[in-house]
C-alpha cells in the first residue's frame, strides 16, 4: 500500500513544541460509565429513601421485619402504587402480612403478567381474589417457569382447561411443587392400587390436596390399614376413587373408629363390607352416634347392645338416621300387629326397613295379607320382603308360583335372579330347598379376592337380574331376644 505524506500544517518542529505554553490546569480525568450507572446513585440518598419507604409501610400496618436484606424502591410513590394495586386485587392488610415480601414485586414486571395469564386461563375476579389471599406468593412466580407447567400437568391428567382454576383455587400450594416429585408419585401410586386413570381428573378436581401428599408418609400407610381390615388392594383403590377425602384424616382416627365398631359388635368379617358401603365411617366422629344407636335399639326395640354391630354391618347409614324418621316405620309395623320383639328381630335381619317408603310398604303389606294370605310370622323371618318392588317382582312371581300350585318360603321365590326363578319353577320340586343367591355383606370384597362359581348369580350377570334385591339371611333363625 502506498503511504501518503502528512500535510505540513499538521507538523511541528522541536522548537515550536518547546514554545507551546503549558496549561495551568491538569487534564480532566476520563469518566467511564459503571455497570450501576443510573441505578445506584448516591448511597446516602438511597438509605434515606429506604427509611422513608419503610416508615410508610409501617404506617400502613405492613410488617417490615423481613425487609432487612431486601431491595426496596427509594420513593414512597412507587411503594404506594404497589399497595394500591394489591388492594384493588382484593388483598387486605391481613393477607399482605402473611407474605409481606409481595410488596417487593414490581407491578409491571411481576404482578401484571401473572394476573393477565390467570385471567386468560379463566379465573373470575372472585376466584382470583381467593387464590391471591391463599397464596400471595404467586405474584412472585414466573408464568413460564412456575405457573404454566402446572397448568399443562393438570390438563394432562384430564382436567379441562376451563376447570383448571378450580383446583388451583382450592389448593394453590401446588404451584410451588416440582412436577417430577410429590405430584407425580402420588398419582402414579393411586393408579397402581386400582384407581381408574379416567377417575384421576375428578379426584384432582374434588380433592387437589392429593397432589401434595407423600406416598410413603401418608397415602400408603392408610391403604395398608384398609387392606389389613380384610379387603383386597383393589377394593381399597376403589374406596379412594370415590371417597378420596378420607386421606385428609389421620390414620389414628381410622384405627380408633375401626376399634370402636368392633366393640359395638361388628365382626371381623363384616367390617370390610361395612367400610366398603360407607368409607367415611372410618373418619367421622362416630363414638356418640354408635352409643346413641345402641341405646335407641335397646330401649325402643329390645335389641341387645351386642346386636348393634349386626345392624351396622348391613346398613351403616343408620348411624345418621333421624330417630323420628325410623320411629315412623316402627309404628307402621306396630299398627299391623307386630310385637316389639318381632320388629327388633326384623331390624337386625334387615335394617333397610327403617328407611323404606311407607306408601310402598303399605301396598306390599296389603297384597301380602289380601292376595297371598300368608302368615305374618313369615315376614318376621324374612323382612326383606318389603325391599322388593311390588309390581316388578312380588306380584309377577307370586302369580307364576300360584299357577304352578307351589308353596314355598318367601326367600325361595324372591331372593334370586329372574333366570334362577325360571329354573326353579320349571325344574323338579324339592321340599326344603334352601334359597340360593344370598347376598352376604362383604360379598363384594370376597368376590374381588376369590371369584367363585356363584358370582354369576350375585353380581347380576343375567340380563334380567336385579342385583340390588339380594339380602343377607345369615343366622336369621338364631336371633333371640
Amino acid at each position: 500500500m502506498e503511504c501518503r505524506a502528512i500535510p505540513a500544517r499538521f507538523l511541528f518542529t522541536a522548537e515550536e513544541l518547546e514554545q507551546q505554553p503549558s496549561s495551568s490546569h491538569p487534564p480532566a480525568p476520563v469518566v467511564r460509565p459503571s455497570i450501576t450507572w443510573g441505578v445506584v446513585g448516591d448511597k446516602n440518598a438511597q438509605r434515606e429513601g429506604r427509611e422513608r419507604v419503610l416508615d410508610y409501610l409501617r404506617g400502613e400496618g405492613i410488617n417490615t421485619d423481613e425487609f432487612e436484606s431486601v431491595e426496596l424502591p427509594t420513593t414512597v410513590d412507587v411503594m404506594a402504587e404497589r399497595l394500591d394495586f394489591l388492594k384493588n386485587l382484593g388483598l387486605e392488610k391481613i393477607h399482605i402480612n402473611e407474605y409481606p415480601l409481595v410488596v417487593c414485586c414490581s407491578v409491571k414486571k411481576n404482578m401484571v403478567p401473572v394476573i393477565n395469564y390467570l385471567e386468560a386461563l379463566g379465573f373470575s375476579a372472585a376466584d382470583l381474589t381467593k387464590l391471591l389471599r391463599k397464596y400471595p406468593m404467586v405474584l412472585h412466580s414466573s408464568v413460564t417457569v412456575d405457573i404454566q407447567p402446572v397448568v399443562i400437568y393438570l390438563m394432562g391428567l384430564g382436567v379441562p382447561r376451563s376447570m383448571v382454576p378450580r383446583p388451583l383455587v382450592k389448593y394453590p400450594d401446588m404451584l410451588g411443587f416440582r412436577l417430577e416429585g410429590t405430584m407425580s408419585t402420588s398419582i402414579a401410586y393411586l393408579v397402581s392400587i386400582g384407581v381408574h386413570i379416567r377417575a384421576i381428573a375428578g379426584i384432582v378436581l374434588e380433592f387437589p390436596e392429593i397432589l401434595g401428599m407423600r406416598v410413603g408418609n401418608n397415602i400408603k400407610p392408610k391403604v395398608d390399614f384398609l387392606c389389613g381390615l380384610g379387603m383386597p388392594r383393589e377394593a381399597a383403590g376403589k374406596i379412594l376413587e370415590h371417597h378420596i377425602q378420607i386421606l385428609a384424616h389421620d390414620l389414628s382416627r381410622m384405627k380408633d373408629n375401626a376399634a370402636l365398631l368392633e366393640r359395638a359388635g361388628v365382626s371381623g368379617d363384616g367390617l370390610p363390607g361395612l367400610v366398603l358401603q360407607m368409607p367415611t365411617v372410618l373418619v367421622d366422629p362416630i363414638d356418640k352416634l354408635v352409643e346413641s344407636l345402641a341405646d335407641w335399639l335397646e330401649k325402643t326395640l329390645k335389641v341387645p347392645r351386642a346386636s348393634t354391630g349386626r345392624v351396622l354391618e348391613k346398613l351403616p347409614q343408620v348411624l345418621y338416621l333421624h330417630r323420628r324418621f325410623a320411629a315412623a316405620r316402627v309404628s307402621f309395623f306396630q299398627a299391623r300387629g307386630f310385637t316389639t320383639q318381632e320388629i327388633g328381630k326384623m331390624v337386625v335381619l334387615c335394617p333397610q326397613i327403617l328407611v323404606l317408603d311407607p306408601r310402598s310398604m303399605r301396598e306390599s303389606m296389603e297384597f301380602y295379607v289380601k292376595q297371598m294370605k300368608r302368615s305374618i310370622k313369615e315376614l318376621v323371618e324374612f323382612p326383606a320382603f318389603f325391599t322388593y318392588g311390588l309390581e316388578e317382582r312380588i306380584r309377577f312371581r307370586y302369580k307364576r308360583v300360584a299357577e304352578k300350585g307351589l308353596s314355598f318360603s318367601l326367600a325361595w321365590f324372591l331372593n334370586c335372579s329372574n333366570a334362577v326363578f325360571q329354573q326353579r319353577i320349571a325344574g323338579p320340586i324339592h321340599e326344603g330347598e334352601r334359597a340360593e343367591g344370598l347376598f352376604l355383606m362383604g360379598g363384594p370384597v370376597r368376590q374381588l379376592a376369590k371369584p367363585s362359581s356363584s358370582d354369576d348369580e350375585l353380581d347380576g350377570s343375567d340380563d334380567d337380574d336385579d342385583g340390588d334385591d339380594r339380602y343377607d339371611q345369615r343366622d336369621g333363625n338364631d336371633v333371640e331376644f
